[in-house]
């Protein structure tokens, strides 16, 4: 079954893991799928990466094998290491 006929990827997305997504208004994102969750308004960096809500995120895009995106970022290093 390819991706073109399911819109999912045989392995789970990372990108929570090695990406985070900023708005120019300071809203933060960890993936494409998910709401803001934080602000540069209201959190410096260094209080969001690694953070209790941030470790929940990556335990749970892993839990749910998430693969709905076939965003570069999430996949790239993945597909570049043959496990497609």
């Amino acid at each position: 079954v390819s991706y073109l006929e399911t819109w999912k990827l045989p392995f789970s997305c990372i990108t929570p893991e090695i990406s985070l997504f900023i708005m120019a208004n300071g809203d933060i994102y960890p993936s494409t799928k998910y709401k803001s969750i934080w602000s540069l308004r209201e959190n410096s960096l260094g209080n969001i990466i690694g953070n209790s809500l941030h470790l929940d995120i990556i335990r749970e895009v892993k839990e749910k094998s998430c693969s709905m995106c076939f965003s570069p970022h999430g996949s790239s290093k993945k597909l570049l290491h043959g496990l497609y």
